[in-house]
């Protein structure tokens, strides 16, 4: 089986990639704008540096690996102050 993260190189992407790793058997992949520093190292995990926001190459992404699960965590953060 194989699972897609997007947004694998943001906080939450890349801390679910580590407990996938860790805890399933599942061939883990990632993708996004940046890759995770702590993620490069482990050699189970694969990353697709890409856009998203372009539809040809997410979907020839998606038809090359053929993902069993996808994990949408991919977004733009802004962090406004309240007031």
């Amino acid at each position: 089986m194989q699972a897609l993260i997007t947004g694998a190189g943001g906080f939450a992407g890349s801390h679910l990639a580590e407990y996938l790793l860790k805890n399933s058997n599942q061939k883990v992949w990632g993708c996004g704008k940046s890759p995770s520093p702590a993620l490069q190292t482990n050699t189970p995990f694969n990353y697709q540096c890409m856009d998203l926001a372009n539809p040809h190459t997410t979907i020839d992404f998606l038809e090359q690996i053929k993902p069993d699960f996808i994990y949408h965590l991919a977004g733009q953060a802004a962090v406004t102050p309240a007031g």
